[in-house]
């Protein structure tokens, strides 16, 4: 459902565009209107709940308690996986 949502959200929304925008060149979406602070505020908020939707899913399916070492290298690991997955929801 989070690929299908972040799919979705990226490629047929208005802020979705903004977000691609913001991210590609941020001085031209200034320039087009776009409000560059809130684009980041909002990459960032999605990430951050992608990234503690994964967090609780990890630890409620297996690891049972929250320490250091659950999730030690997973930030370097989800790089590769999104260069691998050519940066797209569908391939990461």
């Amino acid at each position: 459902l989070a690929t299908v949502f972040v799919w979705w959200l990226l490629n047929r929304s208005t802020v979705g565009f903004e977000l691609r925008a913001v991210g590609a060149n941020a001085s031209a979406a200034r320039t087009a209107g776009v409000n560059v602070s809130k684009g980041y505020i909002l990459a960032m908020a999605i990430a951050g709940a992608l990234a503690g939707l994964a967090g609780v899913a990890q630890v409620a399916g297996t690891e049972k308690v929250l320490t250091s070492g659950v999730a030690a290298s997973f930030g370097f690991d989800a790089i590769t996986v999104a260069l691998l997955g050519r940066s797209s929801p569908w391939g990461t």
